[in-house]
């Protein structure tokens, strides 16, 4: 039992650390319109990321655009 509380303990400490460097697409979308602009990554991600993650070229990122970008960040500050 000590050794789960202490595992869900490092847990929660390590999601809190992610969170802090890549915003949720839930914080980023002030909008609330489900997709998320340039303007509203500024200073999160630049803007070559950003084309390099808007995968079908509209201009803007899904979630799913988002997430990718967002995993591919913390698998390169070995955070993941």
């Amino acid at each position: 039992m000590k050794k789960l509380l202490l595992f869900l303990a490092s847990l929660f400490l390590a999601t809190t650390a992610i969170a802090k460097t890549m915003p949720e697409f839930e914080q980023v979308d002030t909008n609330r319109d489900g997709i998320l602009d340039k303007n509203e990554v500024a200073g999160i991600i630049s803007d070559h990321e950003f084309n390099k993650a808007d995968q079908n070229n509209d201009g803007l990122l899904s979630k799913n655009e988002y997430t990718e970008i967002v995993i591919l960040e913390k698998r390169r500050t070995g955070e993941l």
